[in-house]
C-alpha cells in the first residue's frame, strides 16, 4: 500500500542527508508504546545504542504520567 504524503515528510526528517526517500515502513506504532533497549517490529529485533537508553527511558516516562513524582513544591 502506498504511504501518503504526511507519512513519507515525517519520515525524511530521520533520514541522513545522503538517503533522500523512505524505501519502505515496517509498522507504523501507537504513540503509547513503550520502548526498550531491543525493541522487535514486524518480527525484526532492532537493538538501540546504549548512548539512546536514557533517551528512550525518558520518552518512556513522558507517555507514563504518572510515572513521575509529584512535585515536592506545588504552587511555588
Amino acid at each position: 500500500m502506498p504511504l501518503s504524503s504526511k507519512v513519507r515528510d515525517r519520515c525524511r526528517t530521520y533520514l541522513g542527508t545522503d538517503e533522500h526517500r523512505p524505501k519502505q515502513i515496517w509498522k507504523r506504532l501507537p504513540r503509547d508504546t513503550e520502548l526498550g533497549p531491543v525493541l522487535t517490529v514486524s518480527g525484526l529485533k532492532l537493538e538501540i545504542d546504549e548512548e539512546y537508553v536514557a533517551a528512550v527511558r525518558a520518552a518512556n516516562l513522558e507517555i507514563g504520567g504518572d510515572a513521575l513524582p509529584g512535585d515536592p513544591y506545588p504552587g511555588g
